[in-house]
């Protein structure tokens, strides 16, 4: 039986979304990098101008979000799946989906399996996903902090 996803896409988010990102943010992505607080979360939303957010929905739970915003003059996105739903085709579809909205899409992956998750699991490097979507890596252009990671960027 095939699962039902729907997809919300909003300019605004209300404080029960941003909770629930926040929530999936430091389930999915590595520690080092949480967002222990509301608050702070709240203040990185605040840095994302001119963002839309879609917003992937099953049961009335919010198991993914993609958003895409300007930085630096160019588009840039992120994209958090739950664990429950990788492997289904659900990333690659929002991905397809913008490919075609946008000339040059942006984003910084880790490219490594170094880091543990919140559940001390391995982060898995999603760079492989990607790079079968047709993204070019930049090795040499790197996000370095409390996280190391890439910038990809996929051009029409």
């Amino acid at each position: 039986m095939k699962r039902a996803y729907s997809f919300l896409t909003v300019q605004l988010l209300n404080n029960s979304q941003k909770e629930a990102l926040r929530t999936l943010w430091n389930k999915e992505y590595p520690k080092t990098i949480h967002h222990y607080s509301f608050e702070k979360f709240d203040d990185y939303l605040k840095t994302l101008t001119n963002v839309s957010h879609t917003l992937v929905v099953e049961n009335d739970v919010i198991v993914g979000w993609y958003a895409d915003f300007n930085r630096d003059r160019e588009r840039w996105f992120l994209l958090i799946l739950d664990a429950s739903i990788q492997g289904k085709g659900v990333g690659s579809e929002i991905i397809k989906k913008v490919k075609t909205k946008f000339p040059v899409l942006n984003g910084w992956v880790v490219a490594s399996n170094s880091y543990l998750k919140e559940d001390g699991t391995i982060y898995q490097s999603p760079l492989e996903f990607y790079k079968k979507l047709g993204f070019t890596t930049f090795e040499n252009v790197i996000l370095e902090g409390s996280i190391k990671a890439i910038k990809i960027q996929f051009t029409r």
